[in-house]
């Protein structure tokens, strides 16, 4: 068992995968690793993603976004710990907020993920490139490795992140975020 994490839109219900899409669409646990390292590293290290974003030269702030979208069950058990009133509505305005900031971000997120494709196909080694942390859950090594060929590395996840983004935006869809269980 691990942490597994999926895309949501705001048309969801409205997106009909086959199996076949859902298959080129979906995002390996590592990837769900990768997006919580920020986290779990620690002293002067840097999260993988922020490294990345530094090498490209590519605002990547869109996707940690994306993680901060309120799920329904974290607002509810949020609620159920609030002392009183007051700090119920701050829980509603904080996640309201949230929610606020990322409408409307699917195009925003497609070029983001399309420039970071772009960029990173013409480097060659970019597992030699990051800096190694003391805790790597990645193996970054093997994860970073061969961009352009689909092993179930990053490049692999980036493009099916595209794929995916893409398929949703044809289907009317406006905002996304993760949604992780």
């Amino acid at each position: 068992m691990g942490l597994s994490l999926y895309f949501w839109t705001d048309k969801y219900e409205d997106l009909q995968e086959t199996e076949e899409q859902y298959t080129s669409h979906r995002l390996s646990r590592t990837f769900a690793n990768f997006m919580f390292r920020e986290n779990v590293i620690m002293n002067e290290e840097e999260a993988e993603l922020n490294q990345i974003g530094k090498i490209t030269e590519v605002d990547i702030s869109i996707i940690y976004q994306m993680l901060e979208y309120p799920q329904e069950e974290q607002i509810e058990f949020e609620l159920r710990l609030a002392q009183d009133e007051e700090a119920e509505q701050k829980i509603l305005d904080d996640a309201e907020k949230s929610k606020a900031e990322i409408e409307n971000n699917l195009d925003e997120v497609l070029s983001t993920i399309a420039s970071l494709i772009e960029k990173l196909s013409k480097i060659e080694d970019l597992n030699k490139l990051l800096l190694p942390t003391d805790y790597d859950t990645l193996n970054s090594e093997y994860y970073f490795s061969d961009f352009n060929i689909d092993k179930k590395n990053f490049g692999q996840d980036l493009r099916n992140f595209k794929r995916f983004l893409e398929f949703a935006k044809e289907n009317g869809a406006k905002t996304v975020w993760f949604m992780f269980c």
